[in-house]
């Protein structure tokens, strides 16, 4: 029993680490950002890149990463620092932009950023929901409209539109 009790006990902590071990987001050093289109370059402290902290499932590295996600907003708020979270950088206009602050990529290109799709139970939407709740998921900010859509295709869904092109991210 009690070998029993330190095998369990190991592995929370060995969670925890992995959870923690390995910082989500990374700084790039870049001083100049430009969006997707090229209509926009603006001057920045940092761009910081983003990934999803491991874990065993995908409640516990989105709860990991909201974590993660309120410290880094709480460090820029002491640094006096202004921040922007991005996806895609698709917007034609300098809306997600921050001049001389910190911009925070989140889109899930090239297997980083944030891109965790879940499913909903019945207790976690509001009561004129429930009626629907199967209907529904709840998705990170970074994921990409392609992926999300491919999800949603997966378990016979859709988005009710999503433009003419899917190269957007959900921010």
């Amino acid at each position: 029993m009690r070998s029993s009790t330190r095998t369990k006990d190991t592995i929370v902590r060995l969670r925890r680490f992995f959870i923690m071990a390995y910082p989500p987001f990374r700084s790039t050093k870049a001083r100049t950002w430009t969006n997707f289109h090229q209509t926009i370059t603006v001057g920045i402290k940092d761009l910081f890149t983003s990934w999803n902290p491991r874990a065993l499932n995908t409640l516990a590295r989105y709860n990991a990463m909201t974590t993660y996600l309120q410290g880094f907003i709480k460090n820029r708020i002491a640094e006096k620092t202004t921040m922007r979270a991005f996806g895609s950088g698709w917007s034609w206009t300098g809306v997600n932009t921050t001049a001389g602050g910190v911009l925070l990529d989140t889109s899930s290109n090239i297997n980083k950023g944030m891109n965790l799709v879940m499913e909903l139970s019945e207790e976690s939407v509001l009561d004129e929901h429930k009626s629907h709740y199967r209907d529904l998921v709840l998705c990170q900010c970074g994921i990409g409209v392609k992926k999300l859509n491919q999800y949603l295709e997966r378990t016979k869904r859709s988005l009710k539109t999503s433009g003419a092109s899917d190269g957007q991210t959900n921010v």
